[in-house]
C-alpha cells in the first residue's frame, strides 16, 4: 500500500463520539468531493475505507446512504434529489461553496473538517521520493477560502491551478509532519520523520564520503606533483643539490610515492611532523620550478 493509503486508513480509524465533529468531517468530505453541483454530489476514490467512512457519517447524520457504483478500481458515491437537499441544508452549503467559519470554529472541529477534506480530496506523496501534500477541488471559492483559513490557523499552504482544478499544497517536510500530527495520523507523522532522518543521514554520509574522496584525490595529485619535482631535480642538477633536510624528505617521498603525509610522518619516527614535511615538500616543488626552462 502507498503512504497516502496508510494515512487515510489511519484517519478512518479515528472515532469521534461528538456529532459536531462528525458533521465537520462530513462537511470537509463534501466540500472537497470530486463533484459538488446543484443537482448532485460525487465522491470518487480508490480507497474503500474512505467510502465506508462517508457512508457511516451519512447514515449517522442524515439517515441515508450514498448511491454506489464502481468503475474499474474507482468507487463512486453519489447523492441526488431530496437526500442531497437535506445534505446541503445540514451542512449549510451555499452556491459559492466557500468554507463557513462557524462550522469549524474550534480547533477540534477544524481538525475534524480537515480530516474529512483529506479523506475526500487529499493526497500525500511517498516521503521516500519527495515531500508533498495537496488538497484538490474544482471550485475556486472553496480553494480560496481554504487558503485563507489554513494560513490563519498556521498551516502555510499555497495554491496553484492545475488544469481545471485548484490545488492547495504543502512541500515542506516539517509542515507536512505538523499537519499529519494535527489530523491525528500520528503513525504516519512518525514514519515521515523517520524517512526524513534516514534521508538526511544518508545525505550526510554521502557528503562525508565525497569529501574524503576529494581529499584523497587532492592528496594523491599533490604527491604526484612532488614526485615529478623530485625526478626533475634528479635528472637535472641531482638530488645532492638539495640541502640535507630537503634531501632526506626528497628521498623519503621518492621511496614512498603514494603515501600520505601522516604515513610519511610515521616513517620519520618523530624526526619530522606532518606540517614540517608539507613545508619541506613545497620547498622542493618550488626549487624544481626554478630549474624549468
Amino acid at each position: 500500500m502507498s503512504f497516502c493509503f496508510d494515512v487515510k486508513e489511519e484517519l478512518c480509524k479515528i472515532e469521534d463520539k461528538d456529532d459536531a465533529c462528525k458533521l465537520a468531517e462530513l462537511y470537509g468530505m463534501i466540500l472537497f468531493a470530486q463533484a459538488v453541483k446543484e443537482d448532485h454530489v460525487k465522491v470518487s476514490t480508490e480507497n474503500v475505507l474512505v467510502i465506508n467512512r462517508l457512508q457511516t457519517l451519512s447514515a449517522k447524520l442524515l439517515g441515508v446512504f450514498f448511491e454506489m457504483n464502481e468503475a474499474g478500481v474507482t468507487y463512486n458515491a453519489t447523492m441526488k434529489g431530496e437526500a442531497l437537499a437535506r445534505l446541503y441544508h445540514l451542512l449549510h452549503i451555499e452556491n459559492s461553496l466557500e468554507i463557513i467559519e462557524r462550522m469549524i470554529h474550534s480547533n477540534k472541529l477544524f481538525a475534524a473538517f480537515l480530516r474529512g477534506a483529506v479523506l475526500s480530496g487529499g493526497y500525500f506523496n511517498d516521503p521516500i521520493n519527495r515531500y508533498h501534500f495537496e488538497l484538490v477541488t474544482s471550485n475556486y471559492s472553496t480553494a480560496k477560502s481554504a487558503l485563507e483559513i489554513f494560513n490563519n490557523r498556521k498551516i502555510p499552504v499555497k495554491m496553484v491551478v492545475r488544469r481545471a482544478n485548484y490545488v492547495v499544497y504543502l512541500k515542506d517536510s516539517q509542515q507536512i509532519y505538523d499537519l499529519l500530527y494535527r489530523l491525528g495520523a500520528r503513525n504516519a507523522a512518525f514514519e515521515l520523520m523517520n524517512v526524513k532522518i534516514e534521508k538526511e543521514t544518508n545525505n550526510n554520509n554521502n557528503r562525508m564520503d565525497n569529501c574524503v574522496a576529494y581529499n584523497m584525490d587532492k592528496a594523491l595529485n599533490k604527491a604526484v606533483e612532488q614526485v615529478r619535482a623530485i625526478e626533475q631535480i634528479c635528472n637535472t642538477v641531482g638530488l645532492s643539490a638539495l640541502p640535507d633536510d630537503l634531501l632526506y624528505v626528497a628521498v623519503l617521498r621518492r621511496e614512498n610515492p603514494t603515501s600520505s603525509l601522516n604515513e610519511l610522518a610515521a616513517l620519520c619516527e618523530g624526526r619530522l611532523s606532518k606540517p614540517s614535511l608539507s613545508r619541506k615538500l613545497n620547498k622542493i616543488v618550488e626549487f624544481a620550478k626554478t630549474l624549468e626552462g
